[in-house]
């Protein structure tokens, strides 16, 4: 039994900076699939909340590398989980339209 402690606690010391952010961002997620009329399938539940798990675990990163508190951090990365899909959305349209006029 200790052995599995021990495993536990060293997968936790490796994955323990992107797990916590990844459920803030689904918590995000959550809310949004219940509040708004998300997406009907169970895959698209899924692909909605992996979404909202990786855009909060992404801009949690990037305010943690930019000095942003802890404590200001974790409200925001719970905002970014609910708006991720739409974020992802309009990052993806901006880049387009940026590499359609650097050509």
């Amino acid at each position: 039994m200790p052995e599995k402690t021990l495993a536990l606690a060293h997968l936790y010391q490796q994955g323990g900076d992107y797990i916590l952010p990844a459920l803030l961002g689904l918590i995000g997620g959550i809310i949004r699939i219940i509040q708004k009329d998300g997406p009907c399938t169970w895959f698209g539940r899924l692909a909605a909340l992996a979404t909202a798990a990786f855009t909060g675990t992404v801009f949690y990163k990037l305010m943690v590398a930019a000095g942003v508190p802890g404590g200001y951090a974790a409200p925001i990365t719970t905002i970014v989980g609910y708006i991720g899909r739409p974020l992802l959305d309009i990052l993806s349209a901006r880049i387009c339209t940026i590499a359609k006029t650097v050509k």
